[in-house]
């Protein structure tokens, strides 16, 4: 009998960002996209979460798969050396490898950060990759055309500067194919990411996405995709692209495919988009926001979102610490608080710490130095 071939989605999310994934599946769903969803939960096990958050969690569609189903040799070594971020989008090939090695169902992957809403069907995408019989991996750039890197607001060398240090491929959105080219890629990108995932821009890496900048050199069967309607976000929402019409978004002629909320919560957007937007571009902007909040409340994320991350115990910030170290994260000042509030509070947790930030400086200079 012959196996039922389908496309799949997936994600990865620590427990706190559940409610983002339950609504990237509702809309899936809205979409009319039946292909399952698996979602990966990197940061608790099976039973634990049944256990401690199950009952908190209104469950979506999305088939939940846990970090010890995957069975990452010395992946402790991983969850010592790399922080939350870090850790989950260093997991992105081991998860894609074992979905394709588990489900030979599987004919086209997809992965979605879990910060992604989906209004449209991805049935052009899945065509136009069909139809490239000698491509297994599909990227997408942040930015799709010369119209949109000549509207920015700031210098002339201001994208230059920014996809020198972010990479030009946007690491939220990969396609792949089920076939050995498109594994041989996911192993190198894992084997690569079990070292070099790090947030660390001033090493040339930053987490899985700096990384594919060497991909596309070195392996032929990557494609990229110029599709405006995918992925739009911040970054590539130029003044005029997108307008609304019939309760239907557009970009340019055709319908949004799907919006990337990363900063959703960074408001107002004349903070942080590179374009001077017009009142009407806000004006989607913000109801696209409002409509995400409005969704995310209603899966739990005001509650969801305050549980820790499950390889850090026994500390957790005041909401006064927390209002300090974000506004201040990057600073040799927060550094200091942090490691004095850690210290009077938590000698232990202190300690640990101290040794895992000596640890992972040691790695980095290893690194530098190419030892």
């Amino acid at each position: 009998m012959d196996m039922q071939k389908t496309n799949a989605f997936c994600s990865i999310g620590t427990v706190n960002y559940l409610a983002q994934a339950s609504v990237l599946d509702d809309s899936l769903k809205r979409a009319g996209h039946t292909e399952p969803h698996y979602t990966l939960v990197a940061d608790y096990s099976r039973s634990e979460y049944e256990a401690k958050f199950a009952s908190q969690i209104s469950p979506a569609n999305n088939i939940l798969v846990f970090l010890s189903d995957l069975e990452i040799p010395h992946v402790m070594d991983m969850v010592e050396r790399y922080n939350a971020f870090e850790f989950t989008n260093a997991l992105k090939p081991f998860f894609m490898k074992w979905l394709l090695r588990n489900h030979p169902e599987i004919e086209m992957l997809v992965y979605l950060d879990t910060d992604i809403m989906v209004y449209g069907r991805f049935d052009d995408l899945f065509t136009f990759f069909k139809s490239k019989e000698d491509a297994s991996v599909v990227l997408t750039p942040h930015l799709y055309d010369f119209e949109t890197y000549k509207a920015q607001k700031y210098d002339p060398y201001f994208f230059e500067k920014v996809y020198m240090e972010y990479g030009p491929y946007n690491g939220g959105f990969y396609v792949v194919k089920n076939d050995t080219l498109a594994l041989q890629f996911l192993d190198w990108h894992a084997t690569q990411l079990f070292t070099y995932g790090y947030d660390a821009k001033d090493q040339a890496m930053f987490v899985d996405q700096k990384i594919l900048d060497f991909a596309v050199m070195l392996f032929s069967f990557i494609i990229i995709y110029r599709n405006n309607t995918y992925n739009l976000a911040h970054w590539n929402f130029r003044p005029g692209l997108v307008r609304k019409y019939d309760d239907t978004i557009f970009v340019g002629k055709s319908p949004l495919v799907f919006f990337h909320f990363s900063k959703y919560n960074a408001v107002p957007a004349e903070a942080y988009a590179p374009y001077v937007l017009g009142p009407e571009d806000l004006k989607i902007f913000y109801e696209m926001v409002d409509d995400y909040k409005s969704r995310l409340k209603a899966r739990g994320h005001l509650t969801i979102k305050n549980i820790p991350y499950g390889f850090v115990h026994d500390y957790k910030l005041s909401k006064k610490d927390f209002v300090i170290e974000t506004q201040f994260t990057s600073t040799p000042f927060a550094r200091l608080y942090r490691g004095l509030k850690l210290l009077t509070t938590s000698p232990k947790e202190f300690s640990k710490r101290i040794y895992k930030k000596l640890h992972h400086r040691l790695i980095r200079l290893k690194i530098r130095l190419g030892l």
